[in-house]
């Protein structure tokens, strides 16, 4: 027999899933393998199944991670877009209001970023 937990770390070591997901995701298939007493999309660390349906379990999870939710994925990308997209305008402004006399202390603030993070945005380092 192998317990769920054991089972979440092996798929968490193959598919490079956070360990929460995969407890998750192994009690669900557990659950789907005939153990009624399992919380169908909780979590059951200490509950044991037979080798056989370890084996399946992994390999659905294994699967399962091949298949990415692509509005995740696209979400994610598309924040990350909007995030460049923002810290390049506002670096722009930075240095649109160093070169117009601004304060660099009333730019930090403005900028929630230290003086020092300021000066690097102007000489356009890091």
């Amino acid at each position: 027999m192998t317990q769920i937990a054991d089972l979440a770390r092996q798929i968490t070591d193959r598919t490079d899933i956070d360990y929460d997901a995969a407890l998750t995701l192994a009690t669900t298939y557990a659950v789907q393998c005939g153990y009624t007493d399992l919380p169908e999309g909780g979590q059951a660390p200490y509950a044991e199944v037979s080798a056989e349906d370890a084996e399946f379990i992994l390999e659905a999870a294994g699967v399962a991670a091949e298949i990415e939710p692509p509005t995740l994925l696209d979400e994610i990308a598309d924040a990350a877009a909007a995030i460049k997209t923002a810290s390049a305008r506002r670096d722009e402004a930075i240095r649109k209001a160093i070169t117009n006399g601004v304060a660099v202390s009333k730019i930090a603030e403005a900028a929630e970023l230290s003086r020092e993070r300021v000066y690097q945005i102007r000489d356009r380092r890091r």
